[in-house]
């Protein structure tokens, strides 16, 4: 009887786990998705806040790819950020950004 109810717990317990890893993965998926909707609006400034906040949160759910392919787009925020400033006649701030971007 002990087993039976170990083996329950357990069953329980991987679970619970497997459904909060699938929590996890469909928040930073939808967390990608909304800095991308962001990037494409070219709000560079906000994209690159929310870039940053999912390669964190895709970090903490073990989701590789996802922080890969945000990862891939912060530079370009960086770089359109640094083409901003240098339009507005901010050639500090510019350089700045370009440094970041590389």
């Amino acid at each position: 009887m002990k087993i039976k109810s170990l083996i329950v717990a357990l069953a329980a317990l991987l679970l619970g786990n497997f459904t909060t890893y699938a929590q996890d993965l469909n928040e930073v998926k939808k967390m990608f998705n909304e800095a991308a909707t962001t990037l494409k609006a070219k709000n560079y400034t906000e994209a690159l806040t929310m870039l940053e906040k999912t390669v964190d949160a895709a970090f903490n759910a073990d989701a590789m790819d996802i922080a890969e392919k945000a990862q891939k787009y912060i530079p370009e925020c960086y770089y359109r950020l640094g083409g901003q400033s240098v339009n507005a006649g901010n050639l500090n701030e510019a350089l700045d950004y370009f440094k970041k971007a590389n």
